[in-house]
């Protein structure tokens, strides 16, 4: 569903020398053979970087939205490493001297992301890797916090968030009402959006018994994966899937597993039945709880997601088609 929405800040092109100087606090006098761009991602500067002398590649990411930002993705990073497969923060600046932004090297992994690898999965593939995206996704939702809501400096959320209906139905209000989203929806589908959602808001409710950590924006391109030999074709029965990392963890708020599961099964992935049943399977073998109609709640909670991503100032072209026609099939599908 991401595939055509273009980046919202233009990509930092820096020289050799200048990305040496930048990485000298880690390797000091350190000479860079390969500098590439990494594909992927709306807003940062991602640089894949291969050192003379060294085996191992580095990732060189600038944050470009704000530094408070990359501080808590790196101190989130760094608590739940071991327990949810993520990346490894080797060096952190808060502002660089070039460019300004906060600034991170990060240890280099050697996997495809599932977006890319997804077309030429076979249904032995889907299954194993929803399965173990699962048990990544319940390693996730695994740490808990007393209420839904934005996270602080300190990892911790000050100010409870209400996520329920009425929460619901307010923030559609604010985005697509008094905000910029109706307009790009058009006067109809906004009727209809918040009719649906004073009718059927109620059903996001059965999946916030409790609030937990959420990555905030899961979807295929920031889920790392490995196949075995046969991970794409071959015997089946040799198959090995695994996630190697969740990158991008600039979104994590804590709030109900709903919003990762609504992020990861958009278009296409919400009609991949294998890949669906191997995510539940895997999910549920990991001691993650959901309702018996979570696909539904899942889908209903994306209008958080929708609806501000259509406020948002920026937001136009591609995406506003594609969250149109997201909506208008969320509201026929889902209506009772």
């Amino acid at each position: 569903m991401r595939e055509d929405w273009p980046r919202d800040r233009s990509v930092i092109d820096l020289d050799t020398t200048t990305v040496e100087g930048l990485i000298a606090p880690l390797f000091p006098g350190c000479r860079i053979i390969e500098i590439a761009p990494v594909a992927g991602g709306l807003t940062n500067t991602n640089l894949r970087l291969r050192l003379a002398g060294h085996d191992s590649q580095l990732l060189l990411r600038f944050y470009q939205r704000n530094g408070d930002i990359a501080h808590r993705e790196m101190a989130l990073c760094r608590k739940i490493a071991g327990r949810v497969p993520v990346p490894s923060y080797l060096h952190y600046a808060p502002e660089n001297p070039v460019t300004g932004h906060a600034y991170a090297v990060i240890g280099w992994i050697d996997a495809n992301s599932l977006q890319d690898l997804w077309p030429a999965l076979d249904r032995r593939a889907l299954s194993g890797f929803g399965a173990a995206i699962g048990r990544a996704l319940a390693g996730i939702h695994a740490f808990t916090y007393p209420h839904s809501g934005y996270l602080d400096a300190d990892l911790n959320v000050p100010e409870p968030m209400d996520l329920g209906r009425n929460g619901l139905i307010a923030y559609l209000d604010y985005c697509l009402v008094e905000g910029r989203g109706g307009a790009r929806l058009g006067p109809e589908l906004t009727a209809k959006v918040l009719a649906f959602a004073k009718r059927e808001g109620h059903r996001i409710e059965a999946w916030q018994a409790k609030a937990c950590l959420v990555h905030g924006d899961f979807n295929p391109s920031n889920i790392l994966v490995r196949s075995g030999a046969s991970g794409m074709s071959g015997d089946p029965a040799k198959q090995d899937c695994e996630v190697a990392a969740i990158i991008d963890w600039e979104f994590a708020f804590a709030a109900t597993p709903a919003f990762d599961f609504a992020t990861l099964l958009r278009p296409p992935f919400d009609t991949a039945a294998d890949f669906i049943t191997g995510l539940e399977q895997g999910y549920r073998a990991a001691g993650g709880e959901m309702p018996a109609d979570w696909q539904r709640v899942a889908r209903i909670t994306d209008l958080f997601s929708f609806a501000d991503i259509l406020h948002h100032p920026e937001t136009s072209g591609a995406v506003v088609g594609d969250l149109k026609t997201a909506i208008r099939r969320l509201v026929e599908d889902c209506a009772t």
